[in-house]
């Protein structure tokens, strides 16, 4: 049980600083409406998902470990859930087709989906529940859990600055795309020659 919380305690911290990258980068595009500030507001938002689920998944099995029961829709379970969906709607709003809307409407959405990482930080540390009541952080637990800090935060780390160099390149990509029409493959244009 205690191996989960471990692994748990990182993946929620580093989940909210994804989501402290994406409301810091959320505000910067507002304030100067640099498409840099919107490549990395959705590596963050994207990083936020993955930890999210992990969070989630390891938050089930330390709820079935210290309760035996899967979910119980504590106030902790219940905003980290919410924290899931809002950052999963971030992504879902990458559809809008305009570049210049889905980065505004992206950075306004993602300053308001931050608003939930200090209710889940609030529900898990100052609201009783018994999620918590059976670990006590004696020194050992208490040294795993800060080395398990470390390479979590460094995985955050380079998955978004790996989806941000991605996202930046793609974007040089699109730009130096012709727009007079579709692009073709070597194979459609071989055929067209052909005929």
């Amino acid at each position: 049980m205690h191996e989960v919380l471990c692994l748990h305690v990182p993946l929620a911290t580093n989940t909210f600083v994804a989501g402290a990258v994406a409301f810091v980068a959320g505000i910067m595009f507002l304030w100067d409406r640099s498409s840099r500030w919107d490549d990395l507001g959705v590596a963050a938002a994207k990083v936020a998902v993955v930890l999210c689920t992990a969070v989630l998944l390891t938050g089930l099995l330390w709820t079935r470990c210290a309760r035996g029961e899967w979910w119980s829709w504590t106030p902790h379970q219940t905003f980290s859930l919410i924290l899931w969906v809002l950052y999963l709607i971030y992504l879902l709003l990458r559809a809008i087709r305009s570049p210049q809307t889905r980065a505004a409407v992206c950075a306004v959405y993602g300053v308001i989906a931050f608003l939930d990482v200090p209710l889940v930080y609030m529900s898990a540390n100052l609201m009783p529940d018994s999620q918590s009541a059976a670990v006590s952080m004696a020194g050992p637990l208490r040294l795993t859990l800060f080395i398990w800090f470390v390479p979590v935060t460094m995985i955050t780390i380079g998955l978004i600055v790996a989806r941000y160099r991605l996202s930046r390149r793609e974007r040089l990509l699109v730009a130096a795309t012709p727009m007079s029409g579709p692009v073709t493959t070597p194979t459609q244009a071989q055929r067209a020659r052909a005929k």
